[in-house]
């Protein structure tokens, strides 16, 4: 028996909110909000949108799919970075500035980074999810 397209969706939702509550426990009791709703709204809002499909199309993570789950988290990172980059280059911005920043913005390369390490996370922790749920329903 297959898990729903609804489940698999409530799945990879309930794994972006995992990642978001690992990062808020990270901050600790003296951590603002901003940075949870900076990484919220830049990295794990994208990152559901562009990996939608992924988790519309592959079924479980039995096998080989683990690894195409992975990588596709891997590279939507870098898709969603390099498309801001584009726009803000097209928006009159200094492409050294844009990838390399200044004083008071962060450089692209960092955020691109952070954006790759939570794409990871979060489809880490989507496959494992996947992964007991097939086993939870196999059982069932």
């Amino acid at each position: 028996m297959q898990a729903t397209a609804l489940k698999r969706i409530s799945v990879w939702t309930v794994s972006c909110l995992i990642f978001i509550a690992l990062i808020y426990a990270t901050q600790g009791p003296a951590g603002t909000m901003d940075v949870v709703y900076r990484i919220t709204l830049l990295y794990v809002l994208p990152l559901w949108v562009v990996f939608l499909p992924v988790t519309l199309k592959v079924k479980d993570a039995q096998g080989p799919r683990i690894w195409i789950i992975l990588g596709y988290g891997l590279l939507t990172g870098v898709v969603v970075f390099a498309g801001l980059s584009v726009i803000q280059a097209l928006n009159r911005g200094n492409p050294s500035i844009i990838w390399q920043g200044y004083a008071t913005f962060s450089s692209m390369a960092l955020w691109t980074t952070l954006a790759v390490a939570s794409g990871l996370v979060v489809s880490a922790i989507y496959g494992m999810a996947l992964k007991m749920f097939y086993r939870w329903i196999q059982t069932a």
